[in-house]
């Protein structure tokens, strides 16, 4: 049972709650959600409301059928970011994954910013 959705309207939470005036959200999920009690629509909502910077990072199997990098890119992608992937991540041991290939996406700002982040 994966709550994705509720897993990351408790960290936008969380960071509305935090001091500091700039916040880093980072998701690492295969993008499937079966638990949640928060919607997509929901959570898009919340995320677009939030001043956060949303990183989303997909891992997954290619036959995982809980997969949904669209909801990653999504939610990236719905604040001003670009999508990246690849194909064939190389496993911890240095040996390319391709019995079972996984796919790695990340998901990062397109906005530039200068040396000091702003």
């Amino acid at each position: 049972m994966t709550a994705l959705y509720d897993a990351i309207a408790k960290g936008l939470q969380e960071l509305q709650a935090g001091s500091r005036d700039k916040k880093v959200l980072i998701v690492v999920s295969d993008g499937g959600d079966n638990a949640s009690a928060h919607s997509l629509a929901q959570v898009m909502k919340l995320a677009g409301q939030s001043n956060a910077v949303i990183y989303t990072v997909g891992i997954f199997q290619a036959e995982d059928k809980e997969r949904n990098l669209g909801v990653l890119k999504d939610l990236a992608q719905g604040h001003g970011r670009r999508s990246l992937s690849a194909r064939g991540v190389a496993r911890s041991n240095g040996h390319s994954a391709s019995a079972s290939p996984a796919t790695f996406a990340i998901n990062t700002p397109s906005r530039t910013t200068n040396q000091h982040g702003a």
